[in-house]
């Protein structure tokens, strides 16, 4: 019989032993991998542990990636740590190529995939395939036209709020017809007021200056900042998949929003099935409205309608409420353009109706807008994997592409298993596609005959821009959420004037919380002051 030491010794050896077989055998299908399908160029580094990973976190404007496109070409491959790598695409081709396949070849990771179960559920973001068809068949009418123009009132009525709001802040702050005001935190109440009116039939009051429970988390999450430790862990967890639920400041975050969005769905929910009957339902418009239709009809459960509206809860309210809140900034910093709009807004003479808001009437203000979302998408990178059909898949390019060994191709083979990313800032802002003034604020190039050059109308994406991304996930919410940007920015463009709190040379930070979100140079906390001056 052994002592236990030797016992002891033995188990530790046959851990190690088993952990190195099962590490060995992940490297080897990343090996496989790699030595699969197109042979790309691309950078290399030393630092196996964790790679380009947090350049790619960091690029938020997307200027590396802009880089790496030029000097590698439209498609190349960058590692991210341990092995993996990933494809980034900029090929116009190919991006709408992949984009198009989304749930014929290419899908979420399996550690995305459960990231992303654990915070919104088995919603439509989650669902692939025939299921997503079929839930976005279901949702899809409460965001006709019909339905917005029904919201569109609902959207005037927060931009009037948060005028009042703002009106008093100036009259307390007593130094005349100005004060410093953090419009992000008002966007953020704008838009969950407006959501929960026009969605739900339920007014959080946060114009009114009453503070959510799920405004309080998000603000939790506005200071986080991904750390050396946290990417590591990131890159580990696709090697042991576990660890992807290690307990950190991001995981404890999005778990308390996970269940404040729970707990505020079925709330909202329950309170709506007790009111009306379902003649009445069949009238409502609402994206609540449509959920219980769905829940009575049998095509949703439950738990699907839930899901749904914990989705719907975070794609609605913070990303609507950053991009009016980069679309102030940008005002602010380019005064010409903010007085060109509020010229347009006051000449139309009245409030505008749902037609001139999102017809041709307003041309300058739908330029904003577009050119807005162009610069500050709320996702800077788009990541999926070829895992859902089982053979390679190749794709075509819009240019020839020149590889490591000298060979010149048209298209690209990208292996069962890749992981591939459509760089979205990067394309976004890309002098290639946008020309030499792709950084810069500039509405006109909306409405200007050639303003946007041939190569920018190649991209495929929403207005050629792919901050709604596009394809099967192009966002159903996005002519809901240009709306209500719309009525708010033509009620507070008429009555306020913006400028940077510390004057013109005022510089902005980007980081990413859950979203890609503003914060002044040298500030601890994420915040966008701007100096507001009544104008009426």
């Amino acid at each position: 019989m052994y002592s236990w030491p030797f016992s002891i010794g033995n188990t530790i050896c046959a851990v190690i032993f088993g952990w190195t077989l099962y590490f060995g055998s992940k490297q080897f299908r990343l090996w496989r991998i790699r030595r699969s399908g197109t042979r790309l160029g691309g950078p290399t580094t030393w630092n196996f542990l964790t790679g380009f990973l947090l350049g790619l976190i960091d690029d938020y404007t997307g200027a590396v990636n802009e880089e790496r496109a030029k000097k590698y070409g439209l498609v190349y491959k960058v590692p991210l740590g341990l092995g993996v790598e990933i494809i980034d695409i900029h090929d116009p081709v190919a991006v709408a190529h992949t984009q198009a396949r989304e749930g014929q070849n290419y899908g979420y990771s399996k550690s995305n995939k459960k990231g992303l179960e654990k915070l919104i559920g088995k919603s439509l973001l989650w669902a692939e395939g025939d299921l997503h068809k079929k839930q976005r068949k279901i949702m899809s009418p409460a965001f006709n036209t019909s339905a917005i123009r029904s919201f569109s009132q609902t959207f005037f009525d927060s931009g009037h709020k948060c005028k009042a709001a703002w009106d008093a802040i100036i009259q307390k702050a007593g130094s005349g017809d100005e004060a410093v005001i953090d419009v992000e935190e008002w966007m953020y109440a704008t838009s969950i007021d407006s959501l929960g009116i026009a969605g739900f039939s339920h007014d959080f009051e946060s114009l009114r200056g009453k503070k959510s429970v799920l405004a309080e988390t998000f603000e939790s999450l506005a200071d986080f900042k991904p750390d050396p430790l946290l990417l590591f862990l990131i890159i580990l967890s696709v090697l042991i998949p576990p660890l992807r639920d290690f307990p950190t400041e991001r995981t404890r975050g999005i778990q308390r929003i996970c269940d404040i969005l729970g707990k505020i769905g079925e709330k909202l929910l329950q309170q709506s099935r007790g009111q009306g009957a379902s003649k009445e339902r069949e009238a409502d418009r609402s994206i609540i409205g449509m959920l219980l239709r769905a829940e009575e009809s049998s095509s949703f459960s439950d738990g699907d309608a839930q899901e749904q509206m914990k989705l719907l809860i975070l794609a609605g309210y913070e990303t609507t409420a950053l991009n009016m809140t980069w679309t102030l900034w940008d005002l602010a910093t380019n005064p010409e353009k903010q007085s060109k709009l509020r010229e347009e807004l006051n000449q139309l003479g009245q409030e505008p109706t749902f037609e001139q808001l999102n017809g041709d009437a307003l041309p300058y203000l739908d330029a904003v807008v577009k050119e807005a979302l162009r610069l500050h998408p709320p996702l800077p990178n788009l990541g999926r994997q070829a895992c859902i059909c089982k053979v390679e898949d190749v794709v075509p390019l819009s240019e020839p592409l020149k590889l490591p060994d000298g060979k010149v191709v048209d298209h690209i083979v990208i292996p069962v298993g890749a992981n591939i990313n459509i760089p979205v800032a990067a394309i976004n802002r890309s002098e290639r596609f946008w020309g030499p003034d792709a950084k810069e604020f500039k509405p006109e190039r909306w409405i200007e005959k050639d303003g946007i050059p041939q190569s920018g109308l190649d991209l495929q994406g929403w207005n050629h821009i792919f901050s709604f991304s596009n394809g099967p996930r192009l966002c159903l919410g996005r002519n809901f959420a240009i709306a209500e940007i719309k009525a708010v920015l033509s009620v507070l463009v008429r009555n306020f004037a913006f400028e940077p709190r510390d004057g013109a040379d005022s510089k902005i930070d980007k980081y990413t919380s859950l979203f890609t979100r503003p914060k002044l140079a040298g500030e601890t906390k994420a915040a966008l002051p701007l100096r507001v001056r009544r104008l009426t």
